[in-house]
């Protein structure tokens, strides 16, 4: 299935162009996805073949058998990518279960790590929020825009109409300040295209968003280009290298966890301990910067970031930085 469904989308890229040169990057893309699908089946199969004990079972042999097929049919496409002059990548592309295969090109179906069974188990429905990582930006204006949620795609305007480049900045030429939304999916056991949970759609009563914000920064590895892609190593030096481990809290801005339960609500990232929820029993302490001299917090502008619902009966999650004064 994955073979020829690659081999579809190869076919349909050598067609668009002239000739094979002018489409190499694009055949790459699909074989990468090839490379992805294919890598994403081996756990699921390794995994029901190490809970069988009997080695000399059929299932055992069968399950084998079809796990070193697609270890062969990986090698096949990283032979391909290396014939047009690619590399493929795994770092970055393995999924993580239970799984869509590759949503981009097939549509499920989702798989799971379980033990053999001649009984059909059904998997629980999963939910997800998406983006994984949201990237939301400073500016000096109180108006903001929202960050792009498709590959290649524009900002969002909040009043629904079309993002243009003079959308950067406001009336005032002030630069707005990009918000990161957020949105939860279901993902059924049964496949088929992911649903988004909104409150009063699909048996959704209530959403209760717990968050929690810290900037670590100042704690982390010191900063060098093309390193740190596949990790730091244990000798890589640490920023403000002079603080002491018992003392590296104090350089984290961590004001601690935030709760939205109504889709009116919005809740701002201070110091204000009321602001501060200690949700599901967790202990969450409260750190802002600290002098080196007076060992007093740094009198940072306030409120650092705001949490904020969405237009009523929907609930998305919103993260807005604040203003830069």
């Amino acid at each position: 299935m994955t073979g020829a469904v690659v081999e579809r989308l190869i076919y349909k890229a050598i067609a668009s162009f002239a000739s094979l040169e002018e489409c190499k990057t694009e055949i790459a893309d699909y074989l990468q996805y090839g490379i992805t699908i294919e890598f994403a089946t081996i756990p699921p199969y390794l995994t029901a073949l190490y809970s069988l004990q009997d080695k000399s079972a059929d299932a055992y042999q069968i399950i084998r058998s079809v796990a070193l097929e697609e270890m062969l049919h990986i090698n096949l496409v990283c032979n391909l990518m290396n014939a047009i002059g690619y590399s493929p990548k795994f770092v970055g592309h393995i999924a993580s279960y239970p799984a869509t295969l590759l949503p981009p090109v097939l549509d499920g179906p989702r798989v799971q790590l379980m033990a053999a069974s001649e009984e059909k188990t059904n998997m629980p429905d999963v939910y997800q929020i998406f983006p994984a990582i949201g990237i939301a930006r400073v500016g000096n204006s109180e108006e903001y825009y929202l960050a792009p949620e498709t590959p290649g795609g524009l900002p969002i305007l909040t009043n629904g109409g079309s993002f243009a480049s003079t959308d950067f900045r406001d009336g005032e030429k002030k630069l707005r300040r990009q918000g990161a939304r957020f949105r939860i999916y279901r993902y059924r056991e049964a496949g088929g295209p992911p649903e988004e949970m909104l409150v009063g759609e699909n048996d959704i009563a209530q959403i209760i968003w717990h968050v929690r914000l810290a900037n670590k920064k100042a704690t982390w590895y010191e900063f060098r280009t093309k390193d740190g892609e596949n990790g730091y190593g244990p000798n890589h030096p640490l920023r403000n290298p002079t603080v002491e481990k018992e003392d590296r809290q104090s350089l984290m801005i961590d004001p601690g966890s935030r709760t939205l339960t109504d889709v009116s609500q919005s809740v701002y990232f201070d110091r204000n301990p009321a602001n501060n929820v200690d949700f599901l029993s967790l202990t969450n302490p409260i750190s802002f910067p600290v002098s080196k001299s007076t060992k007093t917090i740094i009198n940072l502008p306030c409120p650092l970031t705001k949490l904020i619902s969405s237009i009523p009966n929907l609930f998305k999650l919103f993260i807005l930085i604040g203003r830069i004064i």
